[in-house]
């Protein structure tokens, strides 16, 4: 049976630096993917109408996006947000759900992280990524191994056209950080998750 697997990012490319790698790897397993994306980062300077992340999440084989109209730099954990992402929750019913570190400089990553733990609640299993804007005191006790799958991951950050310009995306970094997390774990390139919880 098909798993269902979400992943929830505060803005565009978001979600591809977080956990592209993995969640190729379940569309590669032939499970359903859906990505929820809650600002459209205009004061990131991200193109209009999620242009590059359309282009970007294509490279990964994301077909199913919902694009939310929360303001860039104004995320709240409230009822309102909250019930938001709840209902995409449970129209989609993932088993397992991917968002931010709440440990983040950025408050729209710290409050999309608050808001998806608060959402999904009563999904079995979140994991929670890093970020260019992640704090130290990020720990991860979860790997996935996406040595077979960076290089979709590189493809799809490179759409970002906006933020690798602005130095935001750096290409080389993503790659490095990759083989630093795979070689902790004897393989060549990973991903690290905090655990919000996982249940089996």
């Amino acid at each position: 049976m098909n798993k269902r697997i979400m992943g929830i990012g505060a803005h565009p490319d978001d979600v591809e630096l977080g956990c592209g790698g993995a969640l190729k790897r379940h569309i590669n397993d032939g499970n359903l993917v859906r990505v929820i994306i809650m600002t459209h980062g205009e004061k990131g300077n991200h193109v209009p109408d999620f242009m590059e992340a359309k282009k970007s999440l294509k490279e990964l084989g994301v077909e199913d996006i919902i694009y939310c109209d929360f303001k860039d730099g104004e995320i709240i954990h409230n009822i309102g947000t909250v019930t938001t992402i709840e209902n995409y929750i449970n129209e989609f019913h993932p088993s397992l759900i991917y968002t931010h570190s709440p440990y983040d400089r950025h408050q729209d990553h710290t409050n999309c992280s608050y808001v998806v733990s608060s959402a999904a609640r009563k999904i079995n299993q979140i994991l929670l990524f890093e970020s260019p804007s992640t704090l130290p005191a990020f720990e991860p006790h979860y790997f996935v191994n996406i040595t077979d799958t960076l290089e979709y991951k590189i493809n799809a950050l490179k759409e970002y056209a906006s933020q690798v310009k602005k130095g935001i995306i750096d290409l080389s970094f993503v790659r490095s950080q990759a083989r630093v997390w795979g070689f902790k774990n004897n393989v060549k390139y990973a991903e690290a998750f905090e655990l919000n919880h996982m249940l089996y």
